[in-house]
């Protein structure tokens, strides 16, 4: 319904400068008969946790990580809220498969640059946890931090 409200305000925006365009939205049908060709496609949708729980069953992992400050702007009705987002995306390799996972670490007013010190100190202990599990389930990996 989100994603419709803005199609139909930027399709509207088009038309106004004179450029025609089909107006197709998102239907609920399309999105779940989507979601279930991804899923066989690209098998079942793992979080962090479950790679934690596969390697400690004595399967062999290894993984990489990259960190991004990743922007970010929602748009309400009567405003707008600028959050950058501290997150990590984890490339898991595992019973002859590579995967794809993201987490968020923390996050801070964009517009308050002042808070980012916090917030990542808050992601770097969320890190530090997650890899304490990586540890005890001897997950290969090389740790990474926000600086």
């Amino acid at each position: 319904m989100i994603a419709n409200r803005y199609l139909q305000r930027d399709f509207k925006r088009l038309k106004d400068g004179g450029i025609q365009v089909t107006a197709k939205l998102f239907t609920l049908d399309d999105m779940v008969v989507k979601f279930d060709k991804l899923h066989e496609a690209e098998g079942p949708l793992l979080a962090i946790e479950d790679y934690i729980h596969i390697a400690a069953e004595g399967n062999n992992m290894s993984l990489t990580i990259a960190l991004e400050s990743v922007p970010a702007v929602e748009h309400f009705a009567t405003h707008k809220n600028a959050q950058t987002f501290l997150m990590g995306d984890f490339t898991v390799t595992t019973l002859g498969q590579t995967h794809h996972c993201q987490r968020c670490f923390s996050c801070y007013a964009t517009e308050h640059p002042e808070e980012k010190p916090t917030a990542m100190e808050v992601a770097n202990a969320r890190l530090d946890l997650l890899y304490r599990q990586f540890d005890s389930a001897a997950i290969q990996y090389e740790k990474r931090f926000f600086v």
